[in-house]
């Protein structure tokens, strides 16, 4: 489906109709309804803009009055320093020239090749938006017209063994009582697919109530942006909710090893792992032990896993 700017001088169309994968070549199809003058450069271009977070640095507080006002005025409200923001930049891939005689870009179509290169990070919510862009540059009012378009990511090549899959257990527990053993029947999916896997719980210690076994999925983003701060923490959510129940009213036993089998369906939306300029998004499988009564601990288990949707 072609974007048209708000006065109809220029349109944008690609084909074939996607989603696309990497290594594809789209067409972008430019139309002219009628021809522009005083135009010193007219391209399209081929980017994704790349979401991130940031720590804003702010301003020394004996300056802060005046920008406080500002900030007011222009309906910002968060003008503490040291508070991490969401941002975007554009990243660069490709851009091809189109054919400008004595500063009139004609009328009529033009058709330019656009190749996805083979790292095209797959489209994803924030981190990842591809978006094909005309721009013309004129003496007059510049023509911009930008067009979305969706890139699947495939599997890695080679697929990492699910052994070879990284497993982190007690980092966030005060106690440290359960020992956890992971294992799935791969280490990267498709969207929408279902991980098969067991788990296996041994105590560590004498245990006297009763737990419940629950697992989701995790969703890491760690910023990296080029050019500013980032933050000390990944971001990170989590899905499905509630968590998907794996075993209930298991009573542990000190150093008696109990297996459960899971199954865990992975959203046919999900965002794919992928690596980017300024920002990744990395996935696992986090599983909760959590005993039973007000004051019961809850423990946890990481394992990484890879989501392709291509």
């Amino acid at each position: 489906m072609g974007l048209f700017s708000r006065k109809a001088r220029a349109g944008l169309d690609l084909s074939p109709a996607g989603p696309y994968r990497a290594t594809d070549t789209v067409t972008a199809t430019v139309t002219i309804p009628e021809a522009l003058d005083g135009v010193t450069a007219a391209t399209v271009e081929l980017g994704y803009l790349n979401g991130f977070r940031y720590v804003w640095a702010g301003r020394a507080e004996s300056a802060m009055t005046g920008a406080s006002e500002t900030a007011f005025v222009l309906g910002v409200t968060d003008t503490n320093p040291g508070n991490s923001k969401d941002s975007e930049e554009w990243v660069h891939v490709l851009d091809v020239p189109l054919t400008v005689a004595g500063g009139v870009l004609g009328s009529g179509t033009h058709a330019v090749p656009l190749r996805l290169p083979s790292w095209s990070p797959g489209s994803s919510e924030f981190v990842v938006r591809w978006q094909a862009r005309l721009r013309v540059e004129r003496s007059g009012r510049d023509v911009e017209v930008e067009v979305p378009l969706q890139v699947l990511s495939a599997a890695p090549d080679p697929v990492p063994a699910p052994e070879d899959m990284e497993l982190v257990q007690g980092e966030r527990s005060f106690t440290n009582s359960v020992l956890f053993d992971v294992t799935t029947d791969r280490s990267a999916y498709r969207a929408g697919e279902t991980i098969h896997g067991t788990i296996g719980l041994t105590a560590r210690e004498p245990i006297t109530r009763t737990a419940l076994v629950a697992a989701w999925f995790r969703k890491v983003q760690t910023s990296h942006p080029l050019d500013k701060q980032p933050p000390l923490q990944p971001n990170e959510s989590f899905t499905p909710r509630p968590m998907i129940s794996i075993a209930r009213d298991v009573m542990l036993v000190q150093g008696q090893r109990v297996e459960f089998p899971f199954l865990l369906p992975i959203p046919a939306d999900v965002d794919p792992t992928s690596e980017a300029v300024h920002a990744s998004l990395d996935w696992e499988i986090q599983f909760k032990v959590e005993f039973s009564g007000m004051t019961g601990a809850i423990e946890r288990a990481q394992k990484k896993v890879i989501f392709y949707t291509g």
